[in-house]
């Protein structure tokens, strides 16, 4: 069996919105919660199969323009590789 790998996506563009409902921390809790809601869903489901892991790529205040995010980048790479088989973020405006 291939390891199902996710992706969590972690981002601050500014120190503005570092605020209590878009930061790292919150948006780290999120996504967990989700991956682990979604393989707590999958032992119950046909059509769903569990993850295997996780794995966290975060960039802060990095601005808008994607050469300047880093960990975006490689994870987009990983992704091309084959080592993510998804890729969550949460979207704060």
């Amino acid at each position: 069996m291939t390891e199902k790998i996710v992706a969590l996506y972690l981002r601050v563009s500014t120190k503005h919105q570092d605020t209590p409902e878009g930061s790292l921390i919150s948006q780290k809790q999120r996504l967990v919660e989700w991956y682990e809601y979604h393989n707590s869903q999958a032992k119950f489901s046909k059509d769903k199969e569990p993850y295997s892991n996780y794995v966290i790529y975060k960039d802060v205040e990095t601005g808008t323009k994607a050469s300047k995010r880093p960990s975006y980048n490689r994870m987009l790479a990983d992704i091309k590789m084959g080592f993510i088989l998804w890729q969550l973020q949460v979207s704060v405006d």
